[in-house]
């Protein structure tokens, strides 16, 4: 998986090394320069949107059995840091986030079930999120009378497959998941190794199946993680008003759920690099957006993803680091 990564790495950095080529080096830094210094100020609103992750996930536990609104705070902020920075796949923050509520003795069931659920739902709410950006898309082309059929279809085609592969995700965990992953799960360090692994999995399969059965609180988390896929298209809308060139929201909803679809499809390229700022210049064109715009707004994203994430992945590194030292001391 390393190896792969690092493969995924290289390539990801040379598209977008190509795109800032293609774009030009100069055309980028004018267009940047004219955003002035109101650009750093982009990572703060999207605290609404990890806000909005953050009680989503919350409401996968039963009434008054999860961790505290701080722990989710951090362990939220942590995932959403590793998954940005970290060659982890986007799933080395979910794995974090199991260890952290496991090492606060909350049950090991429970951790996983509710991480797997959130997970479950962030791909549902984006499968649903890039089907309504497809739509406004092809809506918005039909209008301007350009649409661009092959475009159109190999879009389709991609979203047709993620929504495929979430369903199938879902129907594994109902199905026995961690029944069928027995060999993978001894390789965790999340079970009590005083029971059967047999058991645990079975422990494990019924929690998911409980938390599935709370169909409120389900619903609820489902529309907090939803919340979270729209509120972030703010980011968007306000990058390219910040750039001096300011568009709809509904062209900002269709980049964000397109750039979202393109950069998970992408999972084998840390952070998506390149993929998903290939992604924005690809639909923008589509959109009548200049490129050297579209690139940077992408770009600002990064900039979002290094001032929260690297703190956090100190912070992260710093606390783990103390656990350890007091094992040994």
């Amino acid at each position: 998986m390393k190896r792969i990564s690092l493969v995924g790495f290289f390539v990801g950095f040379a598209i977008l090394t190509a795109l800032v080529i293609w774009q030009g080096a100069d055309v980028l830094s004018n267009t940047l320069s004219s955003a002035g210094l109101a650009v750093v100020g982009l990572p703060a609103i999207y605290l609404l949107p990890l806000i909005c992750a953050l009680l989503s996930w919350q409401w996968l536990f039963a009434p008054g059995k999860g961790p505290t609104l701080l722990f989710l705070i951090y362990a939220t902020w942590i995932n959403f840091s590793i998954n940005w920075l970290l060659p982890v796949g986007q799933v080395g923050g979910e794995i974090a986030r199991i260890r952290m509520m496991v090492n606060r003795r909350l049950p090991s069931s429970m951790a996983i079930a509710t991480v797997i659920g959130d997970q479950t739902l962030q791909v549902v709410t984006q499968a649903i999120y890039a089907l309504l950006g497809f739509v406004l898309f092809v809506a918005v082309q039909v209008d301007r009378g350009e649409t661009n059929l092959q475009l159109v279809a190999v879009v389709f085609l991609g979203f047709v497959l993620f929504g495929i592969a979430g369903a199938g995700f879902y129907w594994l965990q109902h199905a026995g998941l961690f029944n069928l992953l027995l060999r993978i799960a001894r390789k965790f360090p999340f079970f009590n190794s005083n029971a059967p692994i047999e058991e645990q999995a079975a422990r494990l399969d019924e929690a998911l199946k409980t938390m599935y059965q709370r169909g409120d609180r389900l619903f609820v988390a489902t529309l907090w993680r939803f919340a979270f896929r729209i509120t972030a298209a703010g980011e968007t809308w306000l990058a390219f008003y910040l750039l001096g060139h300011p568009i709809s929201w509904i062209d900002a909803l269709i980049l964000e759920s397109m750039g979202q679809a393109i950069r998970s499809a992408a999972f084998v390229i840390p952070g998506g690099l390149g993929a998903q700022e290939g992604g924005f210049v690809v639909i923008g064109a589509a959109l009548g957006i200049p490129g050297e715009v579209a690139l940077l707004s992408s770009l600002c994203k990064r900039l979002r993803e290094l001032c929260i994430g690297v703190p956090g992945l100190l912070v992260w590194q710093i606390r783990e680091g103390q656990r350890e030292w007091g094992k040994l001391s």
